[in-house]
């Protein structure tokens, strides 16, 4: 899978677990969008955002190779998933 593959499968995963919120929040999707600052995600929704990608992804970078709080931005999740893939 190349990184633009990557990038866009979790772009797709995060609109999904966004979509289910009851109410809308604006705001794009950038490598460089904080998941709690800008994107405002709370502790659920990140959980569900990572048990979506250990399932579509079938990977899971913070069993071994990365601490899962070093992840404040959406492009660290993309840095986190290369090293696995």
């Amino acid at each position: 899978m190349t990184r633009t593959m990557l990038e866009s499968k979790i772009a797709e995963i995060l609109r999904e677990v966004l979509s289910l919120r009851k109410q809308e929040r604006s705001g794009g999707i950038t490598p460089d969008s904080l998941l709690i600052d800008d994107l405002h995600l709370d502790s659920m929704e990140i959980a569900q955002l990572i048990a979506a990608l250990e399932f579509e992804l079938e990977v899971d970078p913070f069993s071994t190779k990365v601490a899962i709080t070093s992840i404040r931005r959406v492009g660290d999740l993309y840095d986190a998933y290369e090293k696995c893939l």
